[in-house]
């Protein structure tokens, strides 16, 4: 924009924002045309609308607009990111002024908070008015150019006429939306009012009988016109208390119903009753009192809630016990009399086909008649027939067997069923991943109602909670049964891995014993070359002796028998003692061997010895796949509940396929390297389970051909100068 902004022009933007104001069916839909209107008129490439909700004391992003070829992208995502009180930012400062605001240079003004992104997007000036009307802020429309310019009074000023032209819409949109809120709000009352309305005068006759009532009670509109209320749709029960209430008000005008709902009976044209919900009210009418009725059937939402009651008791049975047998007993005693007159569950069971595993019904002393036609129903009934079910895995569902040809049929030719006085029923089928493996039924005889469509839909549920909480049971039993068998075979290894690694120790030691006894030349002389091959024998035995002790060690370990004396311990101590014990591997190979000192004072709760052994196990092991020249490193690091010892290596590395195995028993990653040492596997996978007995932990990094790092991890005690040192052995 700048200063020479022509009269021409001001007048052509005032006349399209009229124009899109007038074209607009609300603020909504106008919102982003203004923006672009504006914005391309004035030539500012960016636009934005910043919305202040009834209410709020916040100003956020509403709409974004910006001019083809402009970028918006990181300062429409800055905006979105900022919401601003009065006073707060370019927008809130717009706020609290109630005038037109123009930052000429953004770069200079150290309260503009989105500069970045501004300047990220290319603009340098911003110009913003407020969309208000009288004292109430309604919002704030921001305009960004690229060039920083001095402010144009006129447009200043036109602009602030733009504003009010907006708010005025604003407003109007508002309070029609309000007129448009208040009559779906009307109307949302009248669709949700009570069904039936019955109106009745003075002498409590019925003056009116709205269609729902019709077809609630069952008598035409002018049936029940002129006929006495209580003797229409009151209960015999209840028509004296209606006749003295009525007439007590009449009188004294004392009442104790009208503007209250109460839940009540009400009788149909056909002599049954039902639950329904009244509020009674006195028409304002001039003249003879008169009433008005209002009266909705409780008898769906009474049977929903008996529904939910009874999936909420079946769900706890079935989450409540593994023994599903007992459980699905107590599925049909809790239908009973719940939802249906009675309920039979039947199971698959090998080759006895479907059978029952409960029954039960009103009365006790129908059972035997289900349980026979149950057993007959392929035979003599055609339609009940939950083998078929069990077959298909389809349900059937007769909501009212008298309107059902076949179903009639099987009830006049078999006996039990005709005893039963079956009316409805619903066979849903137990399945589980496309498997039936059961039935259960619902049915109820003539004295109850008919079964609709949610009574089916609740027993396809129960259907499938129950198969869900019997495969869980049968998987439990299985694990249970999977788990002893393993914790025997993990018993009888150990056992037998303890009892071999003992029987080969005493051969062994013999052997080593009666070379020693040879080599010492108890015997007699021997040559230089029968000496080598005694200290062959030797060396071997003693490996061998090794390699089963760590047999006979791991044993142990599984077996939860080894004993630790867990105490404070000194890390550095520990470590101080390492390098000797593989200083002649280390040579051997021309290694270089760094111990990297870490807390001086670290201290973790560990057995010494133990700790050893798995230091010297993890420091062999990388001297061991280290190539000559390499580099072995220990070194420990201290978190506010652990200490963390590292040993790394430049060896051969581990492949990320094998490194979840290596601390299996008997695991060998690399089986040649393996060979060349004579290892078993056993090392790390004694260190770990010594690591977690001492409730630390033993992991690995690895990379093939750059190296391992084995960090052994123990519960840090206290860095204690109290800790005393050990004393030298």
């Amino acid at each position: 924009m700048t200063a020479d902004f022509s009269a021409e022009q001001r007048f052509a933007l005032q006349d399209r924002v009229a124009r899109v104001i007038a074209e607009a069916p609300t603020l909504d839909h106008a919102i982003e045309r203004l923006l672009a209107t504006i914005g391309s008129q004035l030539d500012w490439p960016i636009g934005m609308y910043w919305h202040r909700p009834v209410g709020s004391d916040r100003l956020r992003v509403r709409a974004v607009w910006h001019a083809e070829g402009s970028t918006v992208n990181a300062l429409a995502a800055a905006s979105h990111a900022w919401t601003f009180r009065r006073g707060e930012g370019f927008p809130g400062r717009v706020w609290q002024a109630r005038r037109p605001l123009w930052l000429a240079n953004l770069a200079a003004d150290d309260l503009f908070v989105r500069g970045d992104a501004a300047l990220a997007v290319g603009v340098r000036g911003a110009f913003a008015f407020p969309v208000a009307s009288g004292d109430e802020l309604l919002g704030v429309m921001e305009f960004f150019q690229a060039e920083a310019s001095e402010p144009d009074a006129a447009l200043v000023a036109l602009c602030e006429g733009v504003g009010a032209q907006i708010a005025a819409f604003a407003e109007r949109d508002r309070g029609e939306r309000a007129i448009r809120e208040s009559e779906a709000l009307k109307t949302g009352i009248l669709e949700s009012a009570l069904d039936s309305i019955v109106t009745m005068d003075e002498h409590g006759k019925i003056s009116e009988f709205n269609p729902a009532a019709v077809r609630m009670f069952g008598y035409t509109r002018d049936e029940a016109i002129g006929r006495s209320l209580a003797d229409t749709i009151i209960p015999p029960s209840y028509r004296d208390a209606h006749h003295r209430g009525m007439a007590r008000y009449l009188v004294t005008g004392e009442q104790s119903v009208l503007g209250r709902r109460i839940e009540v009976s009400a009788i149909r044209k056909d002599g049954s009753e039902f639950p329904c919900e009244l509020a009674i009210t006195r028409l304002p009418l001039a003249g003879p009192p008169s009433f008005a009725g209002y009266i909705r059937d409780l008898t769906e939402r009474r049977r929903a809630e008996t529904a939910m009651r009874f999936v909420a008791e079946t769900s706890v049975a079935l989450a409540s016990s593994l023994d599903y047998r007992a459980t699905l007993v107590d599925i049909a005693r809790l239908a009973v009399p719940a939802i249906c007159d009675w309920c039979v569950v039947e199971l698959l069971e090998g080759d006895q086909g479907l059978r029952p595993v409960a029954a039960v019904h009103r009365d006790a002393a129908s059972v035997a008649r289900i349980l026979q036609v149950h057993a007959d129903c392929e035979g003599a009934v055609a339609s009940y027939c939950p083998r078929r079910v069990a077959r298909t895995g389809i349900t059937e569902w007769v909501p009212d067997v008298a309107s059902s040809a076949p179903a009639a049929h099987d009830l006049e030719s078999n006996d039990a069923l005709r005893e039963l006085q079956l009316r409805a029923y619903v066979i849903a089928p137990l399945t589980l991943r496309g498997a039936s493996f059961g039935t259960i039924t619902f049915a109820n005889s003539a004295s109850s109602r008919a079964l609709t469509d949610a009574d089916r839909i609740l027993a396809e549920d129960i259907g499938r909670r129950a198969s869900v909480a019997i495969e869980n049971a049968r998987l439990f039993e299985e694990s249970e049964r999977a788990r002893d068998s393993g914790e025997v075979a993990n018993r009888a290894r150990t056992e037998f891995l303890a009892m071999i690694s003992h029987e080969l120790r005493t051969p062994l030691n013999a052997i080593g014993g009666y070379s020693q006894l040879l080599e010492m030349g108890l015997h007699g002389d021997i040559t230089d070359a029968q000496r080598d091959a005694l200290s062959r024998i030797s060396r071997n035995q003693e490996h061998l002796l090794g390699l089963i002790n760590n047999i006979l060690n791991f044993a142990k370990v599984e077996a939860g028998r080894v004993q630790f004396d867990l105490v404070p311990t000194r890390v550095s101590e520990v470590v101080a003692g390492l390098e000797a014990l593989i200083h002649p591997q280390v040579l051997a190979k021309q290694l270089t061997f760094e111990v990297q000192d870490g807390h001086p004072a670290a201290c973790v709760v560990a057995d010494a010895e133990k700790m050893r052994q798995v230091l010297v196990n993890l420091l062999s092991n990388a001297v061991k796949f280290t190539d000559t020249g390499g580099r072995v490193t220990l070194q420990w690091a201290v978190a506010a509940t652990t200490v963390a010892i590292c040993v790394s290596d430049t060896g051969v590395g581990i492949p990320a396929a094998r490194v979840r195995d290596i601390f299996e028993p008997f695991v060998q990653v690399n089986a040649a390297l393996t060979r060349e040492s004579e290892g078993v596997g056993l090392g790390l996978a004694i260190s770990r389970e010594i690591a977690r007995a001492m409730s630390g932990e033993l992991s690995v990094e690895s990379e093939p051909g750059k190296g391992s790092a084995f960090t052994f991890t123990l519960p840090r005690a206290a860095d204690a100068a109290s800790v005393p040192r050990a004393s030298p052995s």
